[in-house]
């Protein structure tokens, strides 16, 4: 085989009903020189007898056993193991474009980076029904087509973390001592990987193409396990640790402060029920302690979340009750409007629709009203998307619930000033 120039490390355990596609993704890439390296967590399923029969046809696919059960122990046995210039990771319920790999390491040689990443996409059904949604890989437009890094802008860290979305050269990954965290599962690995490359790379570049296709209705969920509750919390230990051990924990703490805080309370929101308020005291807890040694830059927040934050510090059985009750003035609300609008279609917006599919109440929802064009026309588990306009046009008479925790002022705003009565509004605290 010619040099290789891009190492796929594909994590796998039990992925059978998707890993035919995923496997057709990328061994048919325009990049021939590749290598895909699948790391089985012994699968029962059948999916490593199906791995096994591309590894016949295809000289460039090795199946790896991982005797852990650990992603982060997978992608660390395939990153040791790559021989090529860069390294790709690869989830097997997702799929990717055909030229995804030429493009970021044609970028990658062009302009010698130590990472490439690029759009994405987030999809969610099959065939006919399958509904994509574009998701851009920067916080701010400008980022797109230039040399960045963290130490000359930590607004960088604010860009999407997706590890998938990217390839890294691999010998910057070994000189850095970059690693997964090992522990047990797939929780959260990929926030250490994601927090160390940015740390430490000093070329990234980020590209406006959408190459990696992910998939958001894989039932499998650890937002239900108990083991799992304070994964986040361990990553984040994990993060601090390799920050400190490096020198360069002093340099960063403000940003970690403040990227601990968007993930921790993003997994609260997602926690089953009778998890929350385990998971709040300790939340809670290690921020007091981060305020106690000064590590809060209060200037990285917004209003919202400054109040939050200090809420969560406050009182977290407070905080708890007052999001119980508006969780259940919600609920009180859509029973009252009988039907609803749902405004947002981003990543809180998908976790509502799963919630009101799993609970029998899809239904209620009559549309879905979303202020991003690309997704207006289409549909989502059967629901229309439409502008806000269109929305008030044709469901007026209905009440609104914005699922879209970050801009849910903004939105609230916007149909206010669109005539919507401020009684008619509620925000999800659901997910």
């Amino acid at each position: 085989m010619e040099d290789i120039k891009v190492s796929v490390v594909m994590p796998m355990k039990n992925v059978k009903r998707y890993i035919r596609e995923c496997m057709d993704s990328v061994v048919n890439q325009t990049l021939k020189e590749i290598e895909v390296i699948c790391v089985d967590a012994y699968s029962t399923d059948g999916s490593r007898e199906i791995v096994e029969e591309y590894a016949h046809k295809d000289k460039r696919v090795r199946l790896i056993n991982d005797n852990r059960g650990s992603t982060g122990y997978s992608n660390n046995i395939g990153i040791r193991l790559a021989s090529g210039k860069y390294v790709a990771i690869l989830e097997t319920d997702d799929h990717i474009a055909p030229s995804m790999y030429e493009t970021l390491y044609s970028i990658g040689e062009k302009e010698n980076c130590d990472v490439v990443r690029a759009d994405y996409k987030v999809f969610w059904g099959d065939g006919d029904q399958r509904v994509f949604l574009d998701k851009p890989i920067v916080c701010e437009q400008d980022m797109y087509g230039k040399i960045l890094s963290a130490k000359q802008d930590k607004k960088i860290f604010l860009n999407d973390m997706s590890t998938w979305a990217g390839i890294y050269r691999r010998s910057f990954l070994l000189e850095n001592d970059i690693w997964h965290n090992e522990t047990p599962g797939a929780s959260y690995q990929d926030n250490g990987f994601w927090f160390q490359v940015t740390a430490a790379a000093g070329r990234i570049h980020y590209v406006p193409v959408s190459g990696y296709r992910y998939r958001l209705d894989n039932p499998g969920s650890s937002v239900h396990n108990p083991e799992k509750t304070f994964a986040i919390c361990d990553e984040f230990g994990f993060i601090r640790k390799n920050l400190e051990k490096k020198g360069m924990f002093e340099d960063y703490c403000f940003v970690f402060v403040y990227m601990k805080y968007i993930r921790y309370i993003s997994s609260f929101y997602r926690l089953h029920a009778e998890l929350k308020m385990r998971f709040l005291e300790r939340f809670s807890g290690e921020m007091k302690a981060h305020q106690e040694q000064k590590e809060i830059d209060w200037e990285l927040f917004s209003e919202p979340q400054k109040k939050t934050l200090e809420d969560v510090i406050s009182s977290p059985q407070k905080f708890y009750d007052e999001i119980s009750s508006r969780q259940q003035e919600l609920l009180e609300f859509m029973d009252k409007q009988k039907k609803v609008i749902q405004f947002g279609c981003g990543s809180d917006g998908i976790r509502f629709l799963s919630y009101m599919k799993n609970n029998g109440r899809i239904s209620d929802i009559v549309c879905i009203a979303d202020n991003g064009s690309m997704l207006q026309g289409k549909e989502i588990f059967g629901i229309p998307v439409v502008s806000p306009e269109k929305a008030k046009e044709t469901y007026g008479k209905y009440g609104y619930v914005i699922t879209s925790l970050n801009h849910a002022a903004a939105i609230k705003k916007q149909l206010c000033g669109m005539g919507v009565p401020e009684e008619k509004i509620e925000i999800s605290y659901m997910c």
